[in-house]
């Protein structure tokens, strides 16, 4: 896929089975696999390596390590409904979670941007056994007025001399992921998030879980905040 934007990078995914380990309160728990730390978000991993309660697992990357910018590490999105866990825990382990979104395109994701998606078919032929057929199909993406996204990961960066935890979204059909390091991009998303899961709900519980979920967004974008956490 070519990023709609500049500022839309994708995110390449890694296909081996390297666990990422650090020793909370002592006891060593799993953070994710490679550059996906599927079971931390930052705000709870920055808290606790502040607070002096991580250590350095055997064969594992320093703690501090996870929290630099730029080295390639992806943080499990915030989700409101999981503030109450612990680092590390996940509830019901979901690890490969999203918060599925139908938005507007915008000028943000023009038609025939996302990847066209693949399948195998056995043909039943009994002058050919076992042929096989790889199958191209259109991605439902490049052709419905709206586009069905993923909030899946932030992943922290240097932008301009100032911290980013830069949102990552994920295509549901292709699986493919991407960032987004422009504020004005993740201002769209939010934008459209409140009119469609906010305003137009009145299941207050709903509305409160999917503004909390921009407020998390868009502070990926203010380095005050950032810092603070």
């Amino acid at each position: 896929m070519t990023p709609a934007k500049s500022t839309l990078k994708k995110n390449p995914q890694k296909f081996n089975v390297m666990g990422e380990y650090v020793k909370y309160k002592g006891t060593g728990i799993k953070l994710g696999t490679c550059e996906d730390l599927y079971y931390a978000n930052y705000p709870k991993y920055i808290k606790a390596l502040k607070a002096g309660l991580l250590q350095q697992e055997t064969a594992n990357d320093k703690p501090e390590n996870y929290a630099k910018p730029d080295n390639g590490y992806r943080f499990r999105f915030p989700f409101p409904d999981e503030d109450g866990l612990p680092l590390g825990n996940i509830g019901d382990g979901n690890f490969h979670r999203g918060l599925l979104i139908t938005i507007e395109r915008g000028e943000l994701f023009p038609k025939e941007e996302f990847p066209v998606l693949s399948a195998y078919y056995e043909v039943d032929s009994r002058t050919q056994p076992g042929l096989v057929r790889k199958l191209l199909q259109a991605n439902p993406n490049n052709i419905m007025r709206t586009v069905d996204l993923e909030i899946v990961q932030q992943k922290l960066i240097q932008k301009g001399g100032f911290l980013r935890l830069a949102l990552v979204y994920r295509c549901p059909y292709s699986g493919e992921q991407w960032r987004m390091e422009d504020r004005a991009d993740a201002e769209f998303i939010t934008a459209q998030i409140t009119q469609r899961y906010v305003n137009a709900t009145t299941d207050e519980q709903a509305a409160d879980f999917w503004r909390k979920a921009n407020e998390r967004i868009l502070h990926g974008y203010d380095h005050h905040l950032i810092e603070r956490y």
